[in-house]
């Protein structure tokens, strides 16, 4: 005794399951591409003035996304050097500090010293007729300079390390983006299935 079953339509069901196969692999690459996107764009926003103030705008210029299509994969990141210490902070060094290198003193400069975006205007030793002077109320050793006979502005402070908090403008912009990115995928899931 032999029993036969078959499925009526069964091809027809295995010609949607590959649309779907196939729509899915090529919205997993609009997905990726639309999420690094809009990371980019958030931290960037966050880079803006809400966590992160602006001095010169490097870091924010410096933030992009790397993408690989082959593996439905993007990195978004910034390759300046202190990166790290605005997402993490100090914390995550090695001892939490930041020490002087070369020289005896880190010079924290102060408004004297800065643009008016708060630019350094450049190093302690760029500054002409400057002399060092500790408050013994305080106990800060600043670096002063003289304008006039009787005027001295003071222009940096000399600490020997600092701890800098973390600003995290990248895990700030996930949790803002995350929720879209999902929508997104969802959204454009439905619309594979239905057109199937």
């Amino acid at each position: 005794m032999v029993l036969e079953i078959k499925v009526k339509g069964a091809e027809k069901v295995q010609k949607k399951l590959e649309k779907v196969d196939k729509g899915t692999r090529m919205v997993q690459k609009r997905i990726t591409r639309f999420g690094a996107q809009l990371m980019v764009k958030e931290v960037k926003a966050q880079a803006s003035g809400r966590v992160v103030n602006v001095r010169s705008g490097r870091f924010r210029r410096s933030i992009k996304a790397t993408i690989d299509d082959a593996k439905n994969f993007a990195v978004v990141g910034s390759n300046v050097a202190y990166a790290p210490i605005i997402e993490f902070g100090t914390g995550g060094l090695p001892g939490g500090t930041i020490r002087p290198n070369r020289a005896r003193f880190l010079t924290v400069p102060l408004p004297a010293a800065l643009t008016g975006a708060g630019v350094k205007r450049g190093q302690a030793r760029d500054f002409a007729d400057t002399f060092v002077r500790t408050n013994p109320s305080t106990g800060r050793t600043v670096i002063y300079q003289r304008r006039g006979r009787d005027e001295a502005i003071p222009l940096f402070v000399l600490v020997d390390s600092v701890h800098i908090k973390a600003r995290r403008p990248f895990a700030i912009a996930q949790k803002i983006v995350q929720p879209k990115i999902i929508k997104f995928a969802e959204a454009a899931m439905r619309k594979v299935v239905k057109d199937a």
